[in-house]
């Protein structure tokens, strides 16, 4: 895919990325796996990203299979059958735009799927950018009953509702949608309480072309490695909803636990994987100046506080963030 994650990913801090198989052609036979294994080091997870599987007993032999080699089923989480033709949340800014809608419920039916899997086998189910509040009741209930669930939330679903979809602009495209200030704010509370484990970008480039389409016609998906620690940041350390410690956690130690990584520590003799972050720093989000080749991202223009400056990778430096003219180079 357009983009890739070689560079923006020390851009926006990240050490490690976990790629996900949602390529054209999909990443599923023996040599492209083996290829990408190769060349990445080892594979810490299995996904269906992009394409939910819609099996349950497919679900349930790659829950087990995956609880024999302790690794998580990383889960799109989403009914075809409810989905098919949505090109954002059914709601009343659908109805408004008269676009076709994706309901909550095509989300919650297969988290409550999956958890329900998960409790059969004691495989661990890893449930992919939460969007709907009920989905987050739904995990807080398995959690309390002591499934192997975890769970994230990206950036943009923390902070931007279905309104970002006004004037039809595609950059607000994304799937799962951008849902409702409620479903914002219980993605936040479940954050705060540990029933949403972590946050991760869901980078997803696409090319200028392909997002400057009709609505109906343009690609879900948004970058956001470069973007996704200030956003997070600016709209919940520095509004005072979350501390700094309790982002980095959920940034950076949860998801190398969720994975089973080296990462995410600072602990003598672990892995020399250490971004330093500027919280102070403020800059206004350009796509012109990304790393990335993509430029698809709801946030142009929009005023952040805080970024990396500078990202180390087993010991050696991979970016460093000097400002010429106020742009990052």
């Amino acid at each position: 895919r357009g983009g890739g994650g070689a560079r923006p990913a020390p851009a926006g801090g990240f050490t490690a990325i976990c790629a996900m198989p949602n390529t054209d052609p999909v990443t599923d036979n023996q040599a492209a796996v083996g290829f990408i294994v190769r060349q990445s080091g080892r594979a810490v997870a299995v996904s269906d990203d992009g394409k939910p599987v819609v099996s349950s007993h497919l679900m349930r032999t790659a829950l087990e299979y995956a609880r024999t080699f302790n690794i998580p089923v990383a889960d799109h989480c989403e009914d075809p059958t409810l989905a098919a033709g949505g090109v954002m949340h059914e709601g009343l800014v659908s109805t408004r735009l008269g676009l076709k809608g994706i309901p909550s419920a095509a989300e919650e039916i297969m988290v409550a799927r999956d958890v329900l899997l998960s409790e059969l086998t004691g495989g661990h189910v890893h449930l992919c950018h939460m969007s709907a509040r009920g989905s987050v009741a739904i995990i807080r209930e398995a959690k309390e009953r002591g499934i192997r669930v975890t769970a994230e939330v990206t950036p943009h679903h923390l902070t931007l509702t279905d309104y970002a979809c006004e004037e039809y602009d595609t950059h607000a495209k994304m799937n799962p949608p951008l849902r409702e200030a409620a479903d914002v704010a219980a993605l936040r509370g479940a954050l705060k309480d540990g029933v949403i484990d972590c946050i991760a970008s869901d980078h997803a480039p696409h090319a200028y072309d392909e997002k400057e389409a009709a609505f109906d016609d343009a690609p879900f998906g948004v970058v956001g490695l470069e973007t996704a620690f200030a956003v997070a940041h600016t709209e919940l350390v520095a509004a005072g909803i979350f501390t700094l410690p309790e982002l980095i956690r959920r940034m950076s130690t949860e998801p190398a636990r969720v994975f089973h990584l080296p990462g995410g520590t600072l602990a003598p003799g672990s892995i020399a994987d250490v971004a330093v972050l500027d919280v102070g720093a403020k800059w206004t989000v350009d796509p012109d100046v990304f790393y990335s080749k993509s430029r698809n991202t709801p946030f142009t223009k929009r005023a952040l506080t805080g970024r990396a400056v500078l990202t180390i990778v087993a010991g050696a430096i991979v970016h460093e963030l000097t400002v010429a003219g106020g742009t990052p180079r």
